[in-house]
């Protein structure tokens, strides 16, 4: 087998792990044993959650203004739509890898290396 070529593609997000990690635990989260699999678990329940604002069709389809953020207007139009539980599911991921420390950036970036060199599909049908 040949070495794979690791491009850094993703960087930043072993970062934010820390930083979202630290915020959670001063918000109490860690307060009792950490358990991975109901961690793992409030993942998939925050993907359960998009997949229904999307069959009900509630999006935020407008460009989000991060420079000025807005209490009202995340209440009003962002919360609870898909988009918002695709964040809620990336930061429940983000917050496990900063407790656990993981480099997520590295392993993103191997993977995505290690997938450049597999064929259609994973050779499945989908």
């Amino acid at each position: 087998m040949a070495d794979l070529q690791v491009v850094k593609v993703v960087s930043g997000l072993t970062k934010a792990a820390k930083e979202i990690n630290n915020d959670n635990k001063a918000k109490g989260f860690y307060d009792r044993e950490f358990n991975i699999g109901e961690r793992l678990m409030q993942v998939v329940v925050e993907l359960g959650e998009a997949m229904e604002s999307d069959r009900t069709g509630f999006h935020y389809l407008q460009n989000l203004d991060e420079t000025t953020p807005s209490e009202l207007n995340f209440m009003t139009n962002v919360k609870d739509t898909m988009e918002d539980e695709i964040a809620d599911s990336i930061i429940r991921l983000l917050d496990m890898c900063g407790y656990m420390n993981i480099n997520i950036d590295a392993h993103i970036n191997y993977k995505l290396a290690f997938n450049k060199t597999r064929e259609s599909k994973h050779g499945k049908n989908y």
